[in-house]
């Protein structure tokens, strides 16, 4: 009886142990994919500033966004803020609707008229699941609602 007692408690282990090991590594792995996302996107996302011509290529009218004061260097930067966001949520296995609503800088971001006018322009550039969460978070919260802006 004791011998079998024993048998359990090892297999328990075992299993248990490969259970936490498995874990383990695929948090590991989930996040090195974003270390890597966040060395890369910003690299990436950050020359849009430097070339407010490739904004065409997301459907931005950058004339449009003038006419309401708002510049490529300030889309570029709401876009780099937001993925910086999106990417933190992705590492720690976060909701952005939840990361939106209850982080402090997220939530001062977008409290300012101007980064929800920018945000018009930005949405562009965002992942359809992501513009949605942010979409869904601004109509919540202010009642704004974006619909999508003309093609260029």
């Amino acid at each position: 009886m004791k011998e079998k007692i024993t048998i359990i408690i090892a297999v328990l282990a075992l299993v248990f142990s490969i259970v936490s090991f498995t874990l383990g590594w695929l948090s590991t792995r989930q996040r090195q994919r974003a270390a890597f996302s966040m060395q890369l996107v910003p690299q990436f996302e950050g020359k849009l500033a430097d070339w407010p011509d490739a904004f065409e290529f997301y459907g931005v009218d950058l004339k449009k966004a003038k006419q309401e004061n708002i510049s490529a260097q300030q889309i570029a930067y709401l876009i780099m803020a937001l993925d910086s966001h999106i990417l933190f949520c992705e590492a720690h296995s976060m909701n952005l609707s939840d990361h939106l609503n209850n982080y402090d800088y997220a939530r001062r971001l977008f409290s300012y008229p101007r980064t929800r006018t920018a945000w018009k322009y930005a949405r562009r550039c965002i992942s359809d699941k992501h513009r949605r969460e942010i979409d869904n978070y601004l109509k919540n919260k202010y009642g704004d609602s974006h619909e999508r802006l003309p093609q260029v």
